[in-house]
């Protein structure tokens, strides 16, 4: 009796195992993504790493779309040891809703005006439902089908009625 209750729940666990879609993806953005657009799903982590300079007063402002949840904003220094190196600053992110979002930034001095001429970041997502034959693809809406809409106005509807008797009224 034990034995078919272990081989029936082992049973159920590998079918949900296998019927579940594939979890939530990490993935990893850098300076030169910049500009770029990427393919996420609802619940993938989102991570974001940019070299910075704080102690020169030279930092990212960072804005991010509602969809995208901040978890973690870390700053780490350069192993080199010399006062007054660079760092990489680390964000991240969870996606939570589908549509598009964005991530921008902008790196200058806190204190200085935007002048346009400084550093910029801007990233792209475009969120939706798991697909699996689209998943990670940056251009996954060419893939779907187009329609073009048929226009039902008067003038195209002339004389229908008399070539197709049997298919009105």
């Amino acid at each position: 009796m034990n034995l078919k209750r272990i081989f029936l729940i082992s049973c159920i666990v590998a079918l949900v195992v296998c019927a579940v879609p594939v979890l939530a993806s990490t993935l990893t953005f850098t300076e030169k993504d910049s500009g770029t657009m990427a393919q996420v799903n609802p619940g993938d982590t989102i991570v974001l790493s940019l070299v910075e300079n704080p102690s020169t007063g030279f930092r990212w402002f960072m804005d991010a779309s509602r969809g995208l949840i901040l978890k973690s904003d870390e700053y780490e220094p350069s192993g080199s040891g010399l006062i007054g190196a660079a760092g990489t600053r680390t964000w991240t992110y969870t996606v939570s809703v589908s549509g598009m979002l964005s991530i921008s930034g902008i790196y200058k001095q806190g204190w200085m005006p935007t002048m346009g001429n400084e550093d910029t970041f801007t990233l792209t997502l475009i969120s939706g439902e798991r697909n699996y034959l689209n998943a990670r693809s940056t251009m996954w809406w060419e893939s779907v089908p187009k329609f073009e809409r048929v226009s039902v106005d008067a003038d195209r509807l002339q004389g229908i009625t008399s070539r197709f008797p049997d298919r009105f009224f």
